[in-house]
């Protein structure tokens, strides 16, 4: 885009006085930070530098990223954040490190090391195969490595001088964050900041050929993509599982025809500023898929010259058959996202994704839209996000998921296209078929469990359904064998059994068999029951489910972006190796879940996550350790439970960050029902911003911008209350504070060490379940015992709990207890005698937390109670 000679002249003015009276401004708002970190910081800091500073409407003030420094020199992951409104200081997360000026190298800051130079020894020291002529350390490119010197702080609190490398690792996805001796070269820490989402053995994943990140160079020469030189919106439709509808196990397809926000695409989705394009190409996003896991771009769909991208999809169908179905969805979730949270304040200032930002925000920084890879192939079961600095392009990876099924219906038509999960016989009776399959019509053996011989005359050629009983496996093979049948089907007779292979040892069985769960086995008798013919086939078989179909994977992995480009620098510090209690997989978690609620949906509607990806049914329980609710008999899960969060990696101990941050959406999700009860409920959130459910995703992610690098539990609560009060002016302080103390994030939880050696690092957090004193939910009155004469023992507590006063005498006499729930409800009432020991009974509680008050002669206090069976 050229711009004639006056109208350069007026933008350079332009330029020139904004800048002018930007740097005056930052001075006075460095001045005013100074002063209260002087009086206020825990550290002591004696200078900073200023990073990035957002206007931000919502806030009604600024929010400033704060870089601690020391001889000018930035220190590492010392970053807070501040909140001014009226020339005040309305709010600081204070993150900046002490150390020891004694121990620290302070003459040394000049550094001697060579990056460029000594590159090759860095990728071989860490262990990476790559070129290291294939990286360059000028431009802007993805195998650009960009490296600036910091003094990074040791365990013994002293500051070592050191470079740190950001780059993209060459041939994989991989965002490496890498801190270099400045004086030998030797690697200190390293860290890959890409956000791999593999719910069952966590391990990142592998890529390959990188590409530019600039828009101009998006497209190869070679591509044969048609453009014009259009910038304003024009017509496109979509034919995708649109919002809220999670994934194709939850709705249909529906044509969505300009879906986009124009405040937050003003030129529409198809155009990126400059050109317009027919394909799945725009200003917030390019999708296309990478089979071959090259990180090139590859197939896109092209939805013509009128752009109507409206393709079939036959699930039943390889997944070759719908490439573009598959494209165009994740096209539409991913500006989506980009739409729906440029309303919340994920815009150009809040460093969101764009090719071009419409001359908006502060840095005024574009060419980063989300390069969305449909079908990477370089891996399975997984997906991932990958967050540079702002002004790079972020990369998200959706993956297929492969899983294998062994039994599928010929008949009756309506179970046909079933794959239920199964296991089979492992170590007995006849080898499970992978080519040919056995086919045959289902006959219930009698009696069902075929724990006694049969009574049917004859099951030649039958496959026999069998309920799983109190005999072993064999045994009903056997019984089945016997009367002529060729398989078998066991089915689980209690929804809580488990799904498992089957055991055996009696080498006379030559049949095969598969274990189905009870719901399939009473789907199965049902229809015989009702004289409908069954018609099965036995067989291994492979299949894939397609990533970029489910609109909760894509905005799981998204949210990534978000969180980490709202967080301190906006890339690096939602680190897990650096703070263990990170709750990105939690605000991922959170987002998913708030765009994919039904529009009558209900607190008392239990939602699990993956559950499309995974190969579960809608209301399976998805791929996280309990179902999210905030019923504590669904999911009791406190902030104690982070506690021991960690894993083994065979060489190494590792953060269960997908634990800890379910632990953390737990809460959120909590919030949310709070929010909604109080305002009201919205399954669409961007438009109806009044909602309960709109107001609680505004403060959590403007939370995200003044809570500062590498935060945890505490810091991420006291940021949202903070963000609360400057958008509602604290009208949710105590219920947002009543919410997180029922779940263990009280007044007084503490988060322990941030980081260091596991397990004790992620073993020393303290959970807490008090509130402020202005927030108590129950008041006390007046009593001759201080609260701190009175303890509950055990608690958590099971089938009874114990009283404990220091003045016995006083409490000699019959005391009334009531236990209220936390809504304030009266649950039960008991006359003890607490002097003489004895308890309340408890065993008809269910878990959660309570309210215990306690009434008598002399004796009245109150006491949270937490039952946990």
């Amino acid at each position: 885009m050229k711009l004639n000679k006056k109208i350069s002249v007026r933008v350079t003015i332009a330029v020139t006085l904004f800048a002018f009276a930007n740097v005056y401004s930052q001075n006075v708002e460095k001045e005013l930070i100074s002063d209260y970190l002087t009086v206020n910081s825990k550290a002591s800091v004696k200078s900073f530098d200023i990073i990035n500073t957002e206007d931000n409407t919502s806030l009604d003030g600024k929010v400033i990223n704060i870089q601690q420094t020391f001889k000018g020199i930035p220190v590492y992951g010392a970053i807070s954040s501040a909140l001014v409104r009226n020339n005040k200081i309305a709010y600081v997360s204070d993150n900046f490190l002490s150390f020891d000026i004694n121990k620290e190298a302070s003459t040394r800051t000049v550094p001697t090391v060579d990056i460029p130079s000594s590159f090759p020894g860095i990728l071989s020291a860490l262990g990476l195969k790559a070129d290291a002529s294939k990286y360059i350390f000028t431009g802007k490119k993805d195998n650009t490595v960009l490296y600036k010197v910091f003094f990074y702080q040791k365990e013994d609190k002293s500051l070592n001088l050191d470079y740190v490398l950001n780059f993209y690792e060459y041939g994989t996805n991989n965002y490496w964050d890498v801190v270099v001796d400045a004086f030998t070269g030797k690697i200190i820490d390293k860290s890959n900041l890409t956000v791999s989402c593999n719910f069952s053995d966590h391990a990142f994943s592998q890529g390959n050929d990188l590409v530019e990140s600039h828009s101009d160079h998006l497209v190869k020469k070679d591509s044969g993509i048609k453009m014009t030189s259009k910038s304003a919106a024009s017509d496109a439709s979509y034919r995708v599982f649109a919002l809220p509808v999670e994934a194709p196990s939850f709705g249909s397809r529906t044509l969505e025809t300009n879906p986009w926000y124009l405040d937050a695409s003003p030129n529409g989705w198809q155009t990126d500023g400059t050109d317009t394009f027919s394909i799945t190409r725009g200003n917030n996003a390019y999708a296309y898929t990478d089979i071959i896991g090259s990180n090139s771009f590859g197939y896109s769909a092209d939805g013509g010259v009128n752009k109507v991208f409206d393709f079939p999809l036959d699930l039943s169908q390889d997944v070759t058959a719908y490439t573009d179905a598959s494209v165009t969805n994740l096209f539409y979730m991913t500006n989506k996202m980009h739409d729906i949270f440029y309303r919340f304040g994920f815009n150009e200032a809040g460093r969101n994704f764009q090719a071009y930002n419409f001359g908006k925000g502060e840095p005024y920084t574009d060419e980063d839209p989300v390069l969305a890879e449909a079908r990477d192939g370089a891996g399975t079961n997984n997906a991932n996000f990958a967050t540079p600095m702002d002004g790079y392009a972020p990369r998200m990876q959706m993956y297929l998921w492969n899983y294998g099924y062994l039994l599928s219906y010929n008949a009756p038509t309506d179970l046909v296209g079933r794959k239920p999960t199964a296991g089979y016989n492992v170590d007995f009776g006849g080898q499970f078929p992978t080519t040919t399959a056995l086919t045959s019509d289902v006959v219930m053996a009698s009696p069902l469990d075929a724990c006694t011989d049969l009574s049917n005359t004859n099951l030649t050629g039958k496959i026999a359904l069998i309920e799983r009983g109190s005999c072993d496996f064999d045994d009903k093979f056997k019984r089945a064998q016997n009367k002529g049948a060729i398989a078998v089907i066991i089915y689980n007779p209690s929804q809580s059994q488990a799904i498992g292979n089957m055991g055996g040892d009696d080498s006379s069985v030559t049949i095969p068999g598969v274990l189905v769960d009870n719901a399939e086995g009473e789907l199965i008798k049902s229809k015989l029951n009702n004289q409908t013919n069954v018609n099965v086939n036995l067989k291994y078989n492979t299949f894939s489910l397609d990533g970029s179909l489910d609109n909760g994977i894509i905005a799981h992995e998204y949210t990534h972006g978000i969180s980490n480009r709202s967080t301190g620098n906006g890339y690096s510090c939602l680190d897990a190796s650096k703070a263990n209690e990170q709750m990105g997989e939690g605000w991922s978690d959170f987002f998913a879940l708030m765009l994919t609620n039904k529009s009558n949906a209900t607190s008392a509607d239990a939602r699990g996550l993956g559950t499309y990806a995974s190969g579960q049914p809608t209301n399976g329980g998805g791929i996280r350790p309990s179902k999210y609710s905030p019923d504590f008999t669904i999911n009791s899960y406190t902030y104690g439970d982070t506690n021991g969060m960690y894993y083994s990696t065979g060489s190494a101990l590792v953060v269960d960050s997908h634990s800890i941050g379910f632990v953390w959406a737990t809460m959120l999700w909590d919030l949310h029902w709070k929010f909604a009860e109080k305002y009201g409920f919205s399954n669409d959130i961007a438009n109806d911003m009044n909602s309960g459910s709109a107001k609680v995703v505004k403060v959590v992610l403007e939370g995200m911008k003044i809570q500062g690098c590498n935060p945890t539990f505490i810091s991420g609560r006291d940021a949202i209350i903070a963000a609360d009060n400057a958008i509602n002016n604290g009208a949710n302080k105590c219920m947002i504070w009543q919410t997180f103390a029922k779940r263990g994030l009280g007044v007084n939880a503490k988060p322990g060490a941030t980081r260091g050696t596991l397990p004790d690092a992620i073993s020393d957090q303290i959970e807490d379940f008090s509130v402020p004193v202005e927030c108590e939910a129950l008041a006390t009155s007046d009593s001759s015992f201080s609260e701190n004469d009175i303890s509950l023992y055990p608690n958590p507590a099971k089938n009874e709990v114990f009283i404990k006063a220091k003045n016995l005498k006083a409490a000699s006499n019959k005391s009334n207890i009531i236990i209220y729930d936390f809504s304030g409800k009266i649950v039960d009432e008991q006359l003890i005698n607490i002097g003489e020991g004895e308890s309340v009974n408890t065993s008809k509680l269910s878990n959660g937390i309570y309210v215990l008050k306690g009434n008598g002669i002399g004796i009245n206090f109150t006491k949270k109670l937490i039952i946990k069976k």
